[in-house]
């Protein structure tokens, strides 16, 4: 299995991103405050920002400025968060398109260990709620 982030994979759409924080819902994984919202069928985008079947899931992360000044520890933190999304997506079971923005909220870093356990933490409630979802439907 490839274990890669490709730019398919990562939220940029601005309109995806708005209707995200309007119509996701919320909860909390200590370091990472999570908003995700599983989109519908009928959600228009742009033809060069569509889902692509079998990479249905959308990935965001912030880091506070507030809490953390420079870019340089932003983007660190950033990438942390990226690579262990990367390395452990797989677990991430679900045939709907979702949309996952993390953002970080401590305001000192944490190591990579702790980011790849509250990751997993994170995958495993996604998947739950996911299903939730779907079995609802």
């Amino acid at each position: 299995m490839l274990q890669t982030f490709t730019h398919n994979e990562k939220l940029k759409s601005k309109k995806l991103t708005e209707a995200l924080f309007a119509k996701g819902t919320t909860f909390f994984v200590y370091p990472y405050k999570v908003v995700h919202w599983v989109v519908p069928i009928t959600f228009k985008m742009p033809a060069s920002k569509a889902y692509i079947a079998g990479k249905p899931t959308k990935f965001g992360v912030s880091v506070s400025k507030r809490y953390f000044k420079k870019a340089v520890d932003r983007n660190r933190i950033k990438r942390q968060i990226r690579n262990t999304w990367r390395l452990q997506k797989h677990a991430l079971i679900t045939t709907q398109n979702v949309a996952v923005f993390i953002i970080y909220t401590p305001k000192q870093p944490c190591t990579y260990a702790q980011l790849s356990t509250a990751t997993a933490k994170v995958i495993q409630q996604l998947s739950a709620t996911v299903c939730t979802a779907a079995n609802a439907i």
